[in-house]
């Protein structure tokens, strides 16, 4: 992964997307660290779309037994700054009833 190594997002994202069409579906494991390697990238940039749509295809593909790279990345998906789980944590309820004072 020399690309993300040397700051080249653009190029990491090419070369994991290249690596993820030729994965083949008994290759679970890779699959799932190339959906997070992926995922990161996308979150390192903002892009929370991009992030989502490759958690989903890594979850249809994993079925039942996600595998812990599919669980981190859900993880830094539900954590990352402008997701709607993210904001909800960071009001909480307490700062809605301050706001009806």
């Amino acid at each position: 992964m020399a690309a993300a190594l040397e700051g080249d997002q653009t190029g990491a994202i090419r070369n994991l997307l290249r690596a993820q069409a030729l994965a083949g579906p008994e290759e679970r494991a890779l699959a799932a660290r190339i959906a997070f390697e992926l995922g990161y990238l996308y979150l390192s940039r903002a892009e929370h779309a991009a992030a989502d749509t490759t958690l989903l295809r890594a979850q249809d593909s994993d079925g039942h037994n996600a595998s812990p790279d599919i669980d981190h990345l859900r993880a830094l998906i539900a954590d990352s700054p402008g997701t709607t789980a993210t904001r909800a944590r960071r009001t909480g309820p307490r700062s809605a009833d301050r706001r009806e004072r």
